[in-house]
């Protein structure tokens, strides 16, 4: 769970995508909350930067990476590791609550407008 929000927060938060704008640029809103966001012009040109642009939008991409630092935060400094870790195991529980409300909402919504 803690790699799935962490992975998110880093691709997908409109609060983090001023750290992605060098590389990538907007393409439409996602989830709530979130941005779809696909590589710059310029990026497609040079592999690395390429490379980077794809990690930074992809969360499958960046789950690799999260769940490995989280290992190795787990491993180096394990109280740490386990506070920023049930952060973002809670951070995810309230993402999946507030889903479900705007869902419930949006059913309303459609049963409202048939009827």
């Amino acid at each position: 769970m803690a790699t799935a929000r962490l992975s998110r927060l880093l691709t997908k938060d409109s609060v983090t995508s001023p750290l992605r704008a060098p590389l990538t640029r907007y393409a439409g809103h996602g989830l709530p909350s979130e941005v779809n966001e696909e590589v710059a012009g310029w990026a497609r040109k040079r592999p690395l930067p390429h490379a980077v642009a794809e990690l930074v939008t992809c969360p499958f991409c960046m789950a690799q990476w999260t769940a490995t630092g989280l290992v190795c935060a787990h491993v180096l400094a394990p109280r740490t590791a386990r506070l920023a870790t049930d952060i973002l195991v809670a951070a995810a529980g309230a993402d999946a609550v507030q889903y479900a409300v705007a869902s419930l909402e949006h059913v309303e919504r459609r049963l409202g407008q048939d009827a």
